[in-house]
């Protein structure tokens, strides 16, 4: 955590999976408590943004496939899309903008 460690940010709230039954949802888990108060546990976190990111990742080694990682580690550090709010927290200052990266924006 930090800017020190974290360089992009990605989304990685409520975010839609693939569950059982070949269905997809954006609730783990859905349950009452003992007063019968519904509660929902979203995919959230770290768990869910970076699949995204190592995705976008993919998508540029597909389109420039001699790349380095390096290359590609650059591409999306300079397409991110900047963020107040992420100011300090993450390096880049921003959030993943992967049509940046691949040129469409």
């Amino acid at each position: 955590y930090g800017a020190r460690i974290v360089h992009i940010a990605a989304p990685g709230v409520r975010i839609l999976s693939k569950i059982v039954g070949s269905k997809y949802s954006d609730t783990v888990a859905r349950f009452k408590d003992k007063d019968g108060k519904m509660h929902e546990i979203g995919w959230d976190g770290t768990s869910m943004a970076t699949p995204i990111v190592a995705g976008a990742a993919a998508l540029l080694w597909a389109k420039y496939p001699k790349a380095t990682y390096r290359e590609i580690r650059r591409k999306l550090l300079e397409s991110v899309r900047p963020v107040k709010g992420l100011t300090g927290k993450v390096s880049s200052g921003g959030i993943l903008n992967v049509g940046a990266a691949l040129g469409f924006e």
